[in-house]
């Protein structure tokens, strides 16, 4: 039997090294995504509630090509301080054959919700144009 990190483990996955318990899980969560890195998925997230108008679960996997999406609404809010609206809906599923509720999101329509919005993608103010 071989000790150490298995073939392929990263320095940044504690887990691969057999790092457990509290140690490897308080190392593994102090690593956290930071929405303001460009090129993630939260800008097209953003941008559709932005210009398009709500999601929910089902709609985002097809429209922004995101999975998780309440992880990228409670991003927009931790790392960039944008507020989005939510509710619980019901939709079809199984053919129609059930329902199931998800979240649905939308930007909260505050102007200066709505000022950091569009200043994180980059854009200027309607106010400022």
């Amino acid at each position: 039997m071989t000790t150490g990190a298995p073939q392929g483990a990263t320095h940044e996955n504690d887990n691969a090294r057999l790092q457990t318990g509290a140690e490897g899980f308080a190392k593994q969560t102090s690593y956290g995504a930071n929405a303001s890195l460009p090129g993630k998925k939260w800008e097209s997230v953003l941008r559709y509630l932005l210009n398009v108008g709500s999601l929910n679960r089902f709609e985002a996997e097809t429209a922004v090509h995101d999975h998780c999406l309440h992880t990228s609404i409670a991003s927009l809010r931790r790392d960039l301080g944008i507020e989005c609206g939510r509710k619980f809906e019901t939709v079809p599923c199984l053919k129609g054959q059930a329902t199931t509720r998800v979240m649905r999101y939308w930007l909260d329509p505050n102007p200066d919700n709505l000022k950091r919005a569009r200043a994180a993608l980059g854009q200027r103010d309607e106010a400022e144009q």
